[in-house]
């Protein structure tokens, strides 16, 4: 359920997520992009490539 909460999917009582929404502000919770990233496989980040350019 806290999973469900934390990733926005699936249904959560609203009691459920008042309850969650207390504990995420009180622990002072973040997000760590980094282990999502190597969870889902996905870092959700772009590159880009430039030519080196001489003056």
């Amino acid at each position: 359920m806290v999973s469900r909460f934390l990733n926005g999917s699936g249904y959560i009582s609203a009691d459920a997520a008042q309850a969650m929404t207390e504990s995420v502000e009180k622990l002072e919770y973040e997000l760590n992009l980094v282990s999502r990233s190597l969870n889902t496989k996905r870092s959700n980040l772009n590159g880009l490539i430039l030519p080196e350019f001489e003056r």
